[in-house]
């Protein structure tokens, strides 16, 4: 979709599967100097809660055969309180042909533990500086700060979504437009994807007339540039229900309820 449609689908980073885009990612060193050094996040292929992640600006650090996503690090965030951050944003698919979507309404905001820096080779270690998972940023034991109850939703290194926009709007930018626009984004992502899962779904569920037989909560985790530009760094179709706080607690239990509504699930049904 990128390639057909560029300017429609420039809403995530550069992105290279190891190892078979290996030779392609090879080129992001060809006639670098020391000062123009790129940064990228490496993923393990199959992990989880940011398990293995490191950062790098060496090839070196890549064996060529290992199986990792590797993405080019966006330098530029918009900050909360010097801290960058990124947003999980939950999106329930109910059907996929046609493609019905419903974003919640609320979302979590999950802030890194050390004050942002730009990347550079003395702190790329800081994965608490870099990184916004909440798996990583727990640990950061002596910083990290949970919030005490489920209204206190602007305070600690996890917040509501409801408060980052509030944010936005009291730095003097249009919210709304944000969330415009993180909506396209989304839509867009399903929409790139819904042909070879619509034709997977026939195959499977063929006398699926009413077209709800199944469904899907994902997980976006939406990244917001310094010109509040909505960048997607990756999308979870089993986001974590864990809830570590009463502000967890209040967000995903509201989520699955309007889901179960959604739905129309109730106890007395067999």
């Amino acid at each position: 979709m990128q390639k057909k449609f560029p300017e429609d689908y420039n809403f995530f980073p550069q992105t290279w599967v190891l190892p078979s885009e290996f030779s392609e990612f090879r080129k992001q060193f060809d006639n670098l100097s020391k000062n123009k050094r790129k940064t990228f996040i490496v993923k393990p292929e199959a992990s989880c809660q940011g398990r293995g992640i490191f950062l790098t600006r060496s090839l070196e650090d890549l064996n060529p055969y290992d199986h990792f996503v590797v993405q080019r690090y966006l330098h530029k965030p918009f900050l909360i309180d010097e801290l960058k951050f990124d947003l999980r944003i939950y999106v329930f698919v109910c059907g996929i042909d046609p493609l019905r979507i419903y974003m919640y309404e609320e979302g979590l905001c999950r802030l890194s533990t050390v004050k942002y820096q730009p990347p550079a080779q003395s702190n790329l270690s800081n994965l608490c500086m870099h990184l916004t998972n909440y798996a990583i940023n727990k640990q950061n034991k002596a910083v990290y700060e949970k919030n005490k109850t489920s209204a206190s939703d602007d305070v600690g290194h996890k917040r509501s979504l409801t408060y980052t926009m509030k944010f936005i709007e009291e730095k003097g930018f249009d919210s709304e437009k944000v969330m415009a626009d993180i909506k396209q984004t989304i839509v867009k992502s399903l929409i790139s994807v819904q042909p070879a899962i619509a034709h997977t779904y026939r195959s499977c569920q063929p006398d699926d007339v009413d077209n709800s037989m199944c469904f899907e909560i994902l997980g976006f985790d939406i990244y917001l540039d310094e010109s509040l530009k909505p960048w997607i760094i990756e999308v979870n179709h089993a986001p974590s229900f864990v809830c570590d706080t009463p502000l967890d607690t209040k967000i995903k239990r509201g989520l699955l309820m309007d889901v179960m509504n959604l739905l129309n699930l109730s106890v007395s049904k067999k």
